[in-house]
């Protein structure tokens, strides 16, 4: 990362480099909503294999040439591929800590993690955040079947994800405990509960 007050700038196609050549073409950011922090940067590989990559702010250093990730190509292609589903797009926050590296994105892909703020007691069920296996636009099943809605974010108290908000079918989100989630979920969640009983939460 930058050192001292220098900032190295991060622009849109900008290009990032591996230790042993070009990584490929700067495509977004990635920030922490909950904390307002830099924390990956998207990037598209050059050649043959261009799904996107995602890489940890902490992988970068400024060099001579631009952005460098701290691997080698072979590496670099084995970071975790993303697909901008899985994110929300949300304007850059003006006070972005970004480490010394200079932003020039006006908007950013950000986790659709909210802060729980309801007074429920903590759950058991609350699984911590590195754990957590349900995606973003996982479709949301009732007990017989019937499609309720689809799952747009999740609520975190305390690093680890209490709630999903599930957008329902009537366009009304609503967030419901991860008690309700019944089974191993995949893209698929079951729940168990019923449409009416679903949106009698908050």
């Amino acid at each position: 990362m930058p050192s001292g007050n220098q900032s190295t700038r991060l622009s849109p196609g900008a290009t990032i480099w591996c230790t042993d050549g070009r990584a490929g073409s700067l495509s977004d950011l990635g920030i922490d909503p909950l904390g307002g922090e830099l924390t990956h940067i998207v990037v598209e590989p050059t050649g043959p294999y261009h799904q996107l990559r995602l890489v940890p702010v902490w992988m970068l250093a400024p060099s001579t040439d631009g952005p460098k990730v701290s691997l080698d190509e072979a590496h670099f292609r084995q970071l975790q591929r993303v697909l901008e589903s899985d994110f929300v797009r949300v304007d850059t926050p003006r006070e972005l800590a970004a480490d010394g590296w200079s932003v020039r994105f006006s908007t950013c892909l950000s986790d659709a993690h909210f802060t729980d703020t309801t007074n429920a007691p903590s759950s058991a069920d609350a699984v911590p955040l590195d754990e957590f296996a349900i995606r973003r636009g996982a479709l949301v099943l009732s007990p017989t079947g019937k499609v309720m809605g689809t799952v747009v974010g999740f609520l975190v108290r305390n690093d680890k994800i209490t709630a999903l908000v599930i957008r329902t079918k009537r366009r009304r989100d609503v967030s419901a405990p991860l008690s309700l989630v019944r089974g191993d979920p995949g893209d698929v969640v079951v729940l168990g509960c019923d449409p009416a009983n679903l949106r009698s939460y908050q």
